[in-house]
């Protein structure tokens, strides 16, 4: 029996690294019950004049100035939610005229957009001409919270809601937070699935008098970097080995800072490498606590990285972390803390018996098990978009 077509629209993948860890566990599984295509289209090849007539017509496009005035209405700044706006509007089109020429040659498919943005408008700007099509997207948090935006405004978030079939969103935090932003009645619409990582040898807690702290992210505004710094910076009576993996437009700052630290401090500015290459380092290097102090997050890739290896967390209470860290498996921040406050939780960490860190490894590990292995998360998913 023939497969149902599914077109996956992705921003990179598979011709950059950057969204591979995100949707590489449930490729398989996708592949396994649908014949598959991927779509990088930030990367396709779309002609100068297909891109210069996708312009024309989100100038004149009447979705472009009505989002635009209820930007304005919400006291946005004009200039930037407009200019926004226009820019999404253009991508939007842009991939419109690509996918309609290039990709969409099936009478019925799925179309499923892994970001909540311009790749889920594009697709959706064609829906009249492919009414057998089912539209799926997955929501993280970039694609989610205003504030993430350089307008402070998600642009067309209704009039997608409208016409898509499925909004699967990563965390159940997410969801609420979308059904009260845009006033939505919950139903069967709007799913929660949480991505997930591959099982791990759960590490054993080891006594040291040396506590060593791993954090991976961008080193970009939103993931306060630069407050692990500060906090370390405060810290004076005991041995902290601190490696960062990632890297980012804060990357100069942060290296700075971490040369500036007391003797008792030693940090390794890894900088990024293939996550691969991460797990395996996990793997192989003593790791005590894991530790995330964005100021927004879907639900981090991270924390369930951590959790599938038994390593307790610090993170703070923003996007869904809630719903992997709690006081049996870490320490939850408050939103914004400031410095004082992660160095105390990471003070007061170290400071716990053996036999508590223990369990709260354990329960780590628990949680992954019970809630974000990617194996079980990722069949179910497909199995429910089977269903559509």
């Amino acid at each position: 029996m023939n497969k149902k077509k599914l077109y996956l629209l992705m921003q990179a993948f598979p011709l950059k690294d950057r969204e591979k860890p995100f949707i590489s566990p449930e490729l398989p599984f996708l592949r396994d019950r649908f014949d598959v295509t991927v779509v990088p289209l930030e990367e396709v090849d779309i002609p100068p004049l297909t891109r210069a007539a996708a312009l024309i017509r989100s100038i004149f496009s009447p979705l472009l100035y009505s989002q635009s005035a209820e930007g304005i209405r919400q006291g946005k700044n004009p200039a930037k939610v407009f200019a926004f706006n226009l820019f999404v509007m253009w991508r939007a089109q842009s991939y419109a005229a690509y996918l309609k020429k290039n990709v969409f040659d099936r009478e019925e498919a799925i179309v499923y957009t892994y970001w909540y943005n311009e790749l889920a408008l594009g697709a959706l700007l064609l829906k009249s001409r492919f009414p057998k099509y089912k539209f799926v997207t997955r929501c993280h948090g970039y694609d989610l919270y205003d504030f993430r935006l350089p307008s402070d405004f998600q642009p067309y978030k209704n009039y997608m809601d409208s016409l898509l079939d499925r909004i699967v969103f990563i965390s159940h935090m997410g969801k609420e937070y979308y059904l009260d932003r845009y006033s939505k009645s919950d139903s069967e619409k709007y799913a929660v699935s949480y991505l997930g990582v591959a099982r791990q040898q759960r590490r054993q807690i080891v006594p040291c008098e040396t506590l060593h702290i791993v954090s991976c992210s961008n080193v970009i505004a939103v993931k306060r970097v630069p407050l692990i710094c500060e906090a370390l910076s405060l810290i004076k009576d005991l041995p902290v080995v601190w490696h960062h993996f990632g890297d980012g437009t804060d990357m100069d700052n942060v290296r700075q800072a971490a040369k500036k630290l007391p003797e008792n401090i030693t940090a390794n500015i890894m900088g990024r490498v293939p996550n691969s290459e991460y797990i395996s380092w996990l793997e192989n290097n003593p790791v005590d606590v894991f530790i995330n102090v964005s100021s927004s997050e879907g639900l981090p890739v991270s924390l369930m990285e951590a959790a599938s290896f038994g390593i307790p967390c610090i993170a703070t209470d923003v996007g869904g972390s809630r719903e992997i860290i709690s006081s049996g498996n870490g320490i939850l921040l408050d939103s914004n803390p400031d410095a004082g406050t992660v160095a105390a939780a990471i003070t007061g960490f170290f400071r716990l018996s053996h036999s508590e860190k223990e369990k709260m490894g354990k329960n780590s590990y628990e949680k992954w098990q019970s809630s974000f292995d990617c194996a079980v998360n990722s069949e179910r998913f497909a199995d429910s978009l089977s269903l559509l």
